[in-house]
């Protein structure tokens, strides 16, 4: 699935530092019931890029820190933390990440 992607913060854990992204499941089609499903597990690796590439030359791994469904998942759009592979693509600043909209790509149930 190709979901579009919003960077909302950082949210530090023992583990590290995470990424809160919230994003969007229109492109899924259909209602995804959370606490059923196998997407954006905790331990899954997803690939992310710049609308504006494509994954032509930018392809930024990451891999999912955290799934809460109270208070994440079942938000409008819902939201999840990420742990980059690389530390250099933490962002930031979210407010100047929104202009640069991302693509996330995960496995599909």
């Amino acid at each position: 699935d190709l979901l579009q992607v919003s960077f909302k913060g950082l949210q530090l854990s023992r583990r590290g530092i995470a990424s809160r992204v919230e994003f969007s499941c229109e492109c899924a089609g259909k209602q995804i019931r959370w606490e059923q499903s196998k997407r954006l597990m905790q331990g899954t690796i997803v690939a992310l890029t710049p609308e504006r590439d494509m994954f032509k030359t930018i392809c930024k791994v990451a891999t999912v820190a955290a799934r809460v469904i109270q208070g994440g998942l079942d938000q409008d759009p819902p939201s999840i933390d990420l742990f980059w592979g690389d530390p250099k693509d933490i962002v930031i600043d979210p407010v100047e990440s929104e202009s640069e909209c991302l693509y996330i790509v995960t496995s599909a149930d």
